[in-house]
């Protein structure tokens, strides 16, 4: 292909034949795409204001122009223009409203995915909530309704692959509410295991990270925590370890040892202790637990840790330990009283 052979110039740093190369391309779109990825290679805003002007002056129909704008979207937004970035965004969308209902629900698939890539998330989802209505109102066949919607699902999977844990888990419940009606079975539990992961890694929640967990790779998936430092990195450590018990993964004792021997020297905030505490707990860790929680300063901070392995060792049927090991450790009244509440629902 014409335009990959032009970017591969541009990378080898050819970049006045790169130029001249697109000048000859035949179809104005064409010519905004190859811009649009030379200026990306190169990081150079200017090439991708020419890429600009063709949109504005050389494109015709409204779908090319659609197109054009929000490739460059993506583009400003990646060499760190986000203003230029959310004009072209801003003028994709407005186009949207010039095509028929159909044809603005499928192009509104491809938009939203690129906002999604551009950084926009929000604006991502409300633009899959419009593709889905436009569809779902569009006079066409079932059977290509159907396919479009699942077409839909698909592109919201792909891009919540593509983003961290937190914001990605909107994006997998949007396509398993799709999947699950549709009764594909096979693609909402593979999304449900998703979303279950995206819960579960909230520090560690990594795209690439979520990916190696989900194939059980969990000692290539510690290696990405390395930029990670202190108390965060040993939440997300023990993030995989939870997850790892949970699918019966002999991995979770290496993580474990880890966690545990980092935790002696890593300088944590009380925030951290709390999530660290929680974590210890429900990996039923409990004496571990209770010696970060005691070592908590402020007393607020150290109740709501103790209270929080106290619902653990109550699950854990550990009614002993808690009445003779933990109760008199937390100062808060209710605290104690919710605790003693919990303990005699369990055991009565």
């Amino acid at each position: 292909m014409e335009i990959d052979e032009i970017i591969l110039l541009a990378r080898k740093g050819f970049i006045d034949q790169a130029i001249e190369r697109i000048s000859k391309l035949k179809h104005p779109l064409d010519r905004v795409i190859a811009l649009t990825r030379v200026g990306e290679v190169v990081k150079d805003l200017s090439i991708l204001d020419d890429a600009l002007y063709l949109v504005e002056h050389s494109l015709k129909s409204v779908e090319d122009k659609i197109f054009g704008y929000s490739e460059l979207g993506v583009s400003y937004s990646r060499l760190g223009d986000k203003e230029s970035s959310a004009s072209c965004f801003e003028e994709a969308i407005n186009l949207l409203g010039k095509l028929e209902e159909y044809e603005a629900g499928v192009i509104a698939i491809s938009l939203g995915a690129k906002l999604a890539l551009a950084g926009f998330h929000r604006n991502a989802l409300e633009m899959f909530d419009f593709a889905f209505d436009s569809l779902m109102e569009s006079e066409i066949k079932l059977s290509e309704k159907v396919e479009l919607i699942t077409q839909l699902a698909d592109t919201m999977e792909t891009v919540g692959d593509e983003l961290p844990s937190a914001i990605a888990l909107e994006f997998y419940e949007r396509a398993y509410y799709i999947f699950d009606n549709l009764r594909i079975g096979d693609r909402s539990s593979n999304l449900e295991k998703k979303i279950r992961v995206s819960k579960a890694l909230k520090v560690a929640g990594l795209p690439g990270v979520r990916k190696l967990v989900l194939e059980g790779r969990f000692e290539d998936a510690l290696h990405l925590l390395d930029n990670l430092k202190g108390g965060e990195r040993i939440i997300g450590i023990l993030e995989l370890s939870l997850w790892a018990k949970e699918m019966e993964s002999y991995e979770r004792f290496k993580l474990i040892d880890i966690a545990l021997e980092e935790i002696k020297t890593a300088n944590l905030s009380d925030d951290e202790k709390v999530k660290i505490v929680n974590l210890l707990s429900k990996l039923e860790l409990f004496e571990n637990a209770l010696e970060v929680g005691k070592s908590i300063k402020e007393g607020e901070i150290r109740d709501k840790a103790l209270y929080l392995l106290g619902k653990e060792l109550i699950k854990s049927g550990e009614f002993e330990y808690v009445k003779t090991k933990l109760l008199p450790l937390i100062r808060s009244q209710d605290l104690k009283e919710d605790l003693a509440r919990l303990f005699g629902e369990v055991n009565g």
